[in-house]
């Protein structure tokens, strides 16, 4: 009888939880305080805001206030004229970027079918070493 560190399922379910464990460290990221848009329009009124990055895609706009906190706040996609107007009549400055894609996730989209394949192959060729079954 095989020992089970020997399985091919072994080594798949070694490799999934070694993925998870690394994505989960890093993709973390400083903790942000999550602003309401109305307390967001609030803080930019009232010169509460140090500086604004607009990431387009993802609806959001983050950076500093003026107490030191990190901030995020999440806006419709019409309403990107009406914010960057508001940051620019209140002397904010602020900058625009794109959405990043996750490298991580990405290569595992890439990459997971070639290893599931790889992975059928090893079953099918450890199962033709039984022989007579």
């Amino acid at each position: 009888m095989k020992r089970f560190s020997r399985n091919t399922a072994f080594y798949v379910i070694l490799a999934l939880v070694l993925l998870i464990l690394a994505l989960t460290f890093l993709t973390g990221g400083p903790k942000r305080e999550q602003l309401t848009l109305s307390e967001f329009e609030g803080k930019v009124s009232s010169e509460q805001v140090k500086t604004a990055e607009i990431i387009d895609g993802d609806n959001k706009v983050r950076g500093d206030l003026t107490n030191g906190k990190k901030y995020e706040a999440k806006y419709p996609a019409e309403y990107v004229d009406e914010l960057t107007a508001s940051l620019k009549s209140n002397g904010v400055a602020y900058d625009t970027k794109p959405k990043k894609d996750n490298l991580w996730l990405s290569l595992l989209f890439n990459f997971l079918p070639f290893l599931l394949l790889i992975g059928v192959f090893l079953f099918v060729m450890n199962s033709m070493q039984g022989g007579g079954s």
